[in-house]
């Protein structure tokens, strides 16, 4: 027995050492930091054994970094350009485009239910009013931009409102005091969450 133990010795010696490369990112909190506060770690490694050399790769990198930039681009900038493009005669002409009816239908009572294309906008703007709040319970570096840029958004739809005839309309007022709404509510979620946080750690 003792003799195959010391035939067994050299042959575990025997072996290729261990390697490891890891590509290593910066993190802004340690790592036993960010495990107690119930956060996603900043850095993630996943390793591959390739004849017994164990690479590490980081998954965090440009590819999160441009879709934490796309996803800071405020929603609300697309009922803002669709308002401008009915103002260019795009969806029709006529004294007041929004009236124009895009569909309707006889409902079983009777009535007959019809929808504009002030009211489609309406529609729109409530929509993505909806997907802004999801949006704004992230407490990253991105979604501080995107409060930024909601604001700017914003001020675009007063200036307008103040400055343009074609403006001077109760569907753009409508619009713009649901980018008012998404200002104020982004910036009370993220304050929330924010405190939310500091209070587990």
């Amino acid at each position: 027995m003792a003799g195959a133990q010391a035939q067994a010795a050299p042959a575990r010696s025997a072996r290729r050492p261990f390697k490891c490369r890891a590509s290593v990112s910066r993190c802004s909190k340690p790592a036993d930091m960010v495990v107690a506060s119930g956060l996603r770690p900043c850095l993630r490694l996943r390793t591959k054994n390739l004849d017994g050399v164990a690479v590490a790769h980081s998954t965090e990198g440009a590819p999160i970094w441009r879709r934490q930039m796309f996803g800071a681009v405020p929603l609300l900038i697309v009922p803002f350009i669709l308002y401008n493009l009915g103002l260019l005669g795009i969806f029709g002409g006529g004294d007041d485009p929004w009236e124009n009816e895009i569909f309707s239908f006889r409902m079983m009572s009777g009535g007959v239910f019809s929808m504009t294309l002030g009211d489609l906008m309406i529609l729109i703007g409530l929509i993505v009013l909806f997907l802004e709040m999801v949006k704004s319970a992230r407490t990253t570096g991105a979604s501080i931009m995107d409060h930024l840029l909601s604001t700017l958004v914003f001020v675009a739809f007063l200036v307008e409102f103040l400055l343009v005839k074609g403006a001077a309309h109760s569907i753009f007022f409508t619009l713009m005091i649901i980018a008012l709404f998404d200002v104020l509510a982004g910036f009370a979620v993220s304050m929330r969450s924010a405190s939310r946080d500091i209070n587990l750690n």
